[in-house]
This record gives structure tokens, sequence and C-alpha cells, in this order.
């Protein structure tokens, strides 16, 4: 257990990167782990996505891991959406292996719950049985937890053990562990749940953009990662005006897609209203 999977994201950096051994990224991913490495003096290699797809170019990154302390494999993607399948996974950390043995892969999969392509599936299994993968999960999403700061690594006991060598402490917040507990005891109902909930008001939203002419990724999140053609930050501005709040830039892709949370139906109906005010406003501005 952790302070937010936020925190397994920087130990594992901490501990598999170094000066000599370098981390690897797609960009954009979530930055957690790019950021501490830079901060700790450790080089980063950053690998751009396949486009117009924005899915992880796998190649790429196997060319990039040769001698590499560690890989940063955001699935499903945080800001763009996208995933990669189960046996895509397996395959490219089996090649990783094989090409470069001393290189961890670590899986952040903190959007797991949210994913519905054909053949996705958890790393959990493999983890436990290659001491080169570590799986972070988080409560902050489908749990609701976020404020709580609550999350956990999944490994083989020597990952787990470098670990917890260096984060000794494995402190966390009375309230936080209490909440986990709770959320572990769910039904599997009740996150089946959740998941639908958000798969209806994602899809809703997904081809209400779709049929404007507009292209989301295929997202298997939370969140949708829109071609909008306009920088965000005016369409940004524009739906602030009115109450509705939507992601920040994401470099390199912040002149043309927007990051948008999937809330309710109920918000996404009334967020649509206001998405078709901002984007007639943008065209007519350009």
């Amino acid at each position: 257990m952790a302070s937010g999977s936020t925190q397994i994201l920087r130990t594992t950096t901490h501990v598999f990167c170094s000066k000599t051994a370098a981390l690897v990224a797609p960009i954009p991913a979530y930055e957690e782990c790019a950021g501490y490495a830079a901060l700790m003096g450790y080089p980063v290699k950053t690998v751009k996505l396949r486009e117009p797809s924005l899915t992880m170019d796998l190649d790429a990154l196997l060319g990039a891991a040769n001698d590499s302390g560690m890989i940063f494999f955001c699935n499903p993607n945080n800001p763009v959406a996208t995933g990669v399948d189960g046996k895509g996974t397996r395959d490219f950390i089996a090649a990783v292996n094989k090409s470069s043995p001393n290189t961890v892969t670590l899986i952040d999969e903190a959007y797991f719950e949210y994913a519905t392509m054909p053949g996705y599936e958890t790393m959990i299994p493999l983890a436990v049985q290659n001491p080169r993968v570590v799986v972070a999960r988080t409560f902050s999403k489908c749990h609701g937890m976020a404020g709580l700061r609550m999350g956990y690594a999944v490994g083989h006991a020597d990952a787990i053990k470098k670990m917890a060598a260096w984060d000794a402490t494995g402190s966390v917040n009375v309230l936080g562990l209490n909440a986990a507990r709770a959320a572990l005891q769910k039904s599997k109902a009740e996150v089946d749940a959740e998941s639908k909930r958000n798969t209806d008001a994602r899809t809703f939203t997904a081809k209400w953009f779709t049929d404007r002419g507009y292209t989301p990724t295929d997202s298997q999140t939370n969140f949708l990662f829109v071609n909008i053609n306009h920088p965000a930050r005016g369409f940004r501005e524009l739906c602030a005006k009115q109450g509705i709040l939507v992601g920040r830039d994401f470099p390199p892709y912040e002149k043309t897609h927007c990051r948008i949370s999937i809330g309710t139906m109920e918000e996404m109906q009334k967020a649509v209203k206001v998405f078709e005010q901002a984007l007639a406003t943008a065209a007519a501005a350009a």
C-alpha cells in the first residue's frame, strides 16, 4: 500500500532507474515517472505515440528499452485514453525480457475497471511471477477515493522487497486505509455497475462528438481525448464561462485535442449543450 499510486510510481522510478539506467516512457502519458526521473537527474527516453490512433508504439518502446532501468507502460493511457490488449502486452514484456533482461516494466492500471476493449486484461498474474514486472493500482478512479490517497503495487516478492527497502515507512492515512478496506468488500456487481455507468455515458458523449465531425480516441477510461480541431485552451475557457470544466493542455496535442472527463449521463447531456456552443464560437472565431 502507498499514499496513492503516485507514490508507487515514484518508488519504482527511484529503485529501478539511475543516472546510468534511463526511464522509457510514451509521450504523452501520466507525467509522474518522467517528472520524478528528471528531478533525480536520471535520463528519460520519450517515445511518440502512433498517429492517428494515439496508441503506444510498442516497437519504438522496445527499441528504446535496451539497457534502460524501467519502462512506464500506462495501460489504459492517461491522457489519451487508449489501451493495449492482453496479448499485445504479454508479447511486449516477453520481448523486453529477452532483449533487455535487466529492464523492469511498470504497468499502470489506474483505469483498469473502465476498459472495455476486446482482450484487455490485467497483468497482475504475470507480475506475481516475473520480478521484472510491477503493476500499480489505485482506489482513486473506480472507487472514487482520489482525495484519500490510496494506491498499491503488485509484483514478485523480489521486486516488492526492493521497493519496500527504499520506501520503508509504508505510511498511509488511517481514513484512507479504512476506506480501502470497505472498497475491497464491494461486490463484483457493484464494480460492474460503475463500469457500465461510465461506459454508457462515455459512449453517448463519444457519439455526440463523432456525429459532429470531431474524433475521439478509442477510450478505455473514464474520460475522452477528442480532436476538436481547435486549441484546448480556447475551448476550455469558453466552457468554463458556462460552468463546465474540461482538461488542461496535454502537449504535443494541445493545439488540437481536449481531455474531457465523463460524469453521469445527466451531467454529460448537460455538458454537450455547452460543448455545442463553445465549438461553434471557436469555429466562428477561427
